[in-house]
This record gives C-alpha cells, sequence and structure tokens, in this order.
C-alpha cells in the first residue's frame, strides 16, 4: 500500500507497507516494473503519466460497461463458428478415438 507522496522518481523507489512475519512493516524499495494501479482520475494523471515512464500501469481505463459490452457481444457473435467447429471437431475426435480403442 502506498500514496503518490511515497515515490521517489530521482531514486526510483517508493516507500510502501508489506505484510511480513505477521506484522506490518513500512520499507523503501525499487518501484515495481509493474504496478496495478486503482485511482485514474483527471487528479492522478500527472502522477500516473511519470510513474509511466518507470513502470507498465496495469489498468488503463477501457471504457464504461455500456460502451464495453456491446464489442464484448460483437466479439462473441464472431467466435460462435469456430467455436461451433472446434466443438464438433472434438465430438467426432472423441467418436473416431472410442470405435478405434474398442474395435475388436
Amino acid at each position: 500500500m502506498c500514496a503518490a507522496e511515497d515515490f521517489d522518481f530521482v531514486a526510483s523507489t517508493v516507500k510502501g507497507t508489506f505484510f511480513e512475519d505477521g506484522k506490518w512493516v513500512i520499507k523503501t524499495v525499487p518501484i515495481p516494473r509493474v504496478i496495478d494501479n486503482l485511482m485514474v482520475t483527471k487528479k492522478t494523471a500527472p502522477f500516473l503519466a511519470k510513474l509511466s515512464k518507470q513502470a507498465f500501469l496495469m489498468n488503463h481505463r477501457i471504457g464504461a460497461k455500456q460502451t464495453i459490452y456491446p464489442l464484448l457481444k460483437k466479439m462473441i457473435q464472431s467466435l460462435n463458428p469456430i467455436i461451433c467447429r472446434l466443438k464438433q471437431s472434438l465430438t467426432v475426435n472423441r467418436l473416431s478415438h472410442f470405435l478405434t480403442s474398442t474395435a475388436v
């Protein structure tokens, strides 16, 4: 756990709270190469832009549910023929395997 003021961009370190040996400890560590950032707002944008030069930020905003749902629906519809062929192929392969493994 840490806040924006815990980052030292010159030293490339961050002060954070870590759970070790059954207790919480505060220590300074190198800035991680990958960070899952949760608070993306207009206020935090300048800080995150600076941080993104030293680390890969994982949860870039992809849009609201109303925007994403139609895209996912379209993607799933385009995958349906592939999924159906795969299911059919697996069924044929199983039948073929069964027939060849139980042949007298």
